[in-house]
């Protein structure tokens, strides 16, 4: 019996199409781009997008051509998560995903960006800026591997960018390298924060994280920041929760706290470095 090549998904009504992809689990989206063109192009109008690159050229360009429609057609994005996952060191991929990036940025919709960069550690991938100025961003997720993605600009540049962070309300920062006066500026900008998690940072000179008069805050955890000494809390009304973890071979932070009536967990735990791996999940 031979092969029946036909692209017989095509061939369904768009209402069925539509009804299949609002079923799919996130991480199952990506495979939907092999199945069939029309249901490519549905997927090329879906207002969340959740794209995976690896070593696959054909995947980059597929990625190319639902990216580039969007910027053409002008279609809305709330929501963006990119995982790259490559052990090639080749330049045209961090290219193409500041492309990518540049266009999702220009995006007056976006609400939430999750990026996961795991490239070579000869390719650092340093996140654009520009993220920052995004005004109705309420979400941002930034995670690297092995400290290969970085988070810097100059002070100008800063200032220019700032628009999006009062909108912020969840910042998750891991496995970055990232200055300690940005960090230091990002936290006392982010005036409607509400959750703060700063996991396993690179980030020299950090000896102290402020959070003063952050009135919505309501979860700060900190984990494996190496070199922090210090964490003061002042005005911070809406605070429930600090969870703090330290590995063994270093100093425990201070822990300040002053204005947080409905502070009710406090966690501070020590982890042998030697056998712990920093999860991903918070």
């Amino acid at each position: 019996m031979g092969h029946d090549h036909e692209d017989r998904l095509s061939q369904l009504p768009e209402t069925i199409i539509n009804q299949i992809l609002s079923y799919l689990p996130e991480k199952q989206v990506p495979q939907i781009y092999l199945l069939s063109k029309t249901f490519l192009q549905f997927m090329a109008t879906r207002s969340t997008l959740y794209l995976r690159l690896t070593d696959d050229v054909k995947i980059r360009k597929k990625i190319d051509a639902i990216l580039e429609r969007y910027n053409q057609e002008r279609l809305a994005i709330t929501k963006f998560k990119l995982i790259v996952m490559t052990t090639l060191e080749d330049k045209n991929i961090i290219a193409s995903t500041y492309r990518w990036l540049d266009i999702v940025i220009n995006n007056m919709h976006l609400q939430e960006i999750e990026l996961l960069i795991a490239t070579s550690k000869n390719n650092n991938y340093n996140v654009p800026i520009g993220i920052f100025s995004l005004k109705n961003l309420r979400s941002l997720w930034i995670t690297g591997i092995n400290k290969s993605v970085s988070l810097s600009c100059d002070a100008c540049q800063f200032d220019k960018q700032i628009s999006g962070l009062r909108s912020l309300r969840t910042m998750r920062f891991h496995d970055l390298k990232i200055v300690s006066w940005l960090l230091k500026k990002l936290i006392s900008n982010c005036v409607n924060i509400e959750n703060l998690f700063l996991n396993r940072l690179d980030s020299p000179g950090l000896e102290k994280i402020e959070v003063h008069e952050l009135e919505k805050i309501n979860k700060l955890h900190i984990r494996f920041c190496e070199g922090l000494k210090d964490i003061d809390i002042e005005n911070a009304p809406n605070l429930e929760s600090v969870k703090v973890v330290y590995y063994s071979n270093t100093t425990r932070p201070n822990i300040r706290i002053l204005g947080a009536e409905k502070l009710t967990d406090v966690t501070i735990d020590e982890i042998n470095n030697i056998f712990h791996v920093a999860p991903l999940i918070w």
